[in-house]
């Protein structure tokens, strides 16, 4: 059965839109009444981030650029399937100032099906009643707290994989596409903003939005997308930086660094902001391989990276695959194919591009000092 469109299509005019004004919870970074995306690698502290976002929101305190744009504290829900939030959540806040007050968590780990490795809340099909039941059962430990007063401004959804559904196919954007929409919508009715927390894959050739785990689309339809991923310069250095940004213009990028701050009974891990920003290129924390000469090989970076002398395979590995882009099966296949040595020393597997380096002879020779100087072996044969 086909149906048929009618014959006027209503039109609206430019100035008979409502003008609508843009509001934040972090200006310039995480608008309101939307969904913002923060994206990155495992273990690189997305979490933390979320966590020191929210202790700043529920005490009052600007954001790691001095801006603030409350008057009060407000609200933070945590939409996890943790099923201890307390042994990860309640450290990492509790790092990041006093015991917090204005956050809640809703763990749905009860509502996953272990025997059929499904999850029974998901969105969108729970998120009206599901999340607004959350919301009316915000608890705080404060018996002073009003709604009204303290309302809730920020909901951390970590990871947003977890609740997308078992028949929702991550990579296809028609699939997505209904979750992220279905989340604005729902952002805009009850005056809040979803930070969805998302892991990165392993394709180092694509660009920095195109690293988010699943389809295109969950950075398409987020109006603001945070890429968090450490400075090459610098492994134990980390940058915010700002991968999309509908609502404003670029913004310099927000170095830190995670260190362990006692807080009570609770010891972890906080962000250490720096005072001075600088703009970086998310394609090149993310995209090192799309960024480089056309005419950069595999086998030139090995011949650059080994040129100072002999360096473990690991190493090398990690540096071809961080700064040039190739994975390490390219990595190994280009140096099968160098005619460079390998040699190992202990446990540890070194590559060096000749044999008449210093380090190799002198392990030589060591070697070979080492089988001149054993002693002959004695058997029964020989024994008089």
């Amino acid at each position: 059965m086909t149906t048929q469109l009618p014959c006027h299509v209503p039109i609206t005019f430019t100035d008979e839109l409502e003008d609508v004004k843009i509001t934040w919870i972090w200006p310039n970074w995480i608008p309101d009444q939307t969904t913002t995306i923060l994206f990155g690698g495992g273990g690189v502290g997305k979490s933390t981030v979320a966590c020191d976002f929210a202790s700043r929101l529920s005490l009052n305190r600007p954001f790691p650029d001095s801006s603030n744009p409350f008057s009060t504290p407000v609200g933070t829900l945590f939409l996890t399937h943790e099923d201890r939030p307390a042994a990860s959540y309640r450290r990492k806040i509790a790092a990041c100032g006093p015991p917090p007050y204005l956050q809640a968590f809703a763990s749905y780990a009860t509502y996953f099906d272990e025997a059929s490795d499904k999850a029974l809340f998901e969105f969108p099909k729970h998120l009206e009643h599901g999340l607004s039941e959350s919301l009316h059962n915000f608890q705080f430990n404060s018996p002073s707290y009003n709604p009204n007063q303290y309302p809730v401004k920020l909901v951390v959804v970590d990871p947003l994989n977890t609740f997308k559904g078992d028949k929702v196919d991550p990579n296809q954007e028609a699939s997505i596409r209904p979750i992220l929409e279905s989340m604005n919508e729902f952002a805009a009715t009850h005056d809040l903003a979803f930070l969805c927390l998302c892991h990165t894959n392993k394709n180092a050739s694509l660009t920095a939005l195109e690293r988010t785990l699943g389809s295109v689309a969950i950075n398409n339809v987020a109006r603001s997308s945070i890429a968090l991923h450490p400075d090459p310069e610098n492994r134990t250095r980390r940058l915010l930086v700002l991968a999309k940004h509908n609502y404003t213009e670029e913004q310099p990028a927000i170095g830190f660094h995670l260190q362990r701050i006692p807080n009570g009974d609770y010891g972890d891990v906080a962000p250490s902001y720096e005072k001075e920003f600088h703009y970086v290129d998310p394609d090149h924390l993310f995209a090192p391989r799309k960024l480089t000469a056309s005419a950069t090989t595999p086998l030139e970076c090995l011949r650059t990276i080994l040129s100072p002398g002999p360096q473990s395979s690991h190493h090398v590995k990690t540096i071809m695959q961080e700064r040039y882009g190739f994975s390490e099966s390219t990595t190994s296949r280009a140096f099968r194919r160098s005619g460079f040595y390998k040699f190992k020393q202990g446990r540890i597997v070194f590559w060096s591009v000749s044999d008449t380096n210093p380090f190799l002879q002198a392990l030589q020779s060591r070697s070979m000092e080492c089988i001149n100087t054993r002693e002959p072996s004695t058997t029964p044969n020989n024994k008089k």
